[in-house]
Formats: structure tokens, C-alpha cells, sequence
């Protein structure tokens, strides 16, 4: 188990940024009380998602999107089916993760914290 001060170097080393003593509390802080927030960090906006609830996170957002961008928002005649967890795993193993949540770049970064993997993606 890694000690805070362990995982801000790992942060820090991993995101190549240096965080100030107020990020570095508000990241703690954000560590212990969500599974899934929004930080900024060295002027940039990341986002960390925890592998507990990265998947049902990703299944929902990429269902709305593909309602959005190929249904035109629209609800689907009551006979018509998708299976909809088999087309998010085909966009998922196409795509990974960090094609949809790193809207800055595509790319995906991995930490550990208190034996839980989290996923890092930049978002500005």
C-alpha cells in the first residue's frame, strides 16, 4: 500500500507535472471520496477513473453517444434490438478507453492507490 505522498510522486512522475501542496490535497481528498472526478493539475484538466467502475462508466457514455451520432438521438422502434453490450466491446477493443475519455489527446495513462488501479486521461 502506498502512502500519499508515494502516490503524489507517482502522479507527478507518471503526468509529468508538479503538483502544489493545494492539488496535491485536493487530489487525496478526490482519491478518498470518488470513483470517478475531474482535476486540474499543473493548469490541465484530467480526469480519474477508478477500474471499479470504469467499465459501467464507459458502457453508459458510449451508449448515449452512439444514440447521439448514429440514431439521431431517437429512441428505437419497440422491434428493432441492438445488443449493446456486444457493440461497446467492439468499440472498446477498436478504440480503448482513451480514444473516448482523453478528449485532449486519445492517450490513457494507469496508476495504482491503494491497490486499486486508476485510469488517467488528460482532458484539455
Amino acid at each position: 500500500m502506498k502512502d500519499l505522498t508515494e502516490m503524489i510522486d507517482e502522479v507527478e512522475y507518471t503526468l509529468d507535472i508538479e503538483l502544489t501542496e493545494t492539488e496535491a490535497e485536493e487530489l487525496s481528498f478526490a482519491f478518498d471520496n470518488d470513483t470517478d472526478f475531474y482535476i486540474t493539475l499543473d493548469g490541465k484538466e484530467y480526469r480519474f477513473i477508478s477500474e471499479n467502475t470504469i467499465d459501467d462508466t464507459y458502457h453508459d457514455e458510449q451508449m448515449d453517444l452512439i444514440k447521439e451520432c448514429y440514431l439521431d438521438g431517437k429512441d428505437l422502434p419497440w422491434w428493432f434490438e441492438i445488443d449493446w453490450d456486444k457493440t461497446i466491446e467492439n468499440v472498446l477493443n477498436a478504440d480503448g478507453y482513451g480514444n473516448h475519455f482523453a478528449g485532449y489527446d486519445g492517450s490513457e495513462e494507469t496508476l495504482t492507490y491503494e491497490s486499486e488501479l486508476w485510469y488517467v486521461f488528460r482532458t484539455n
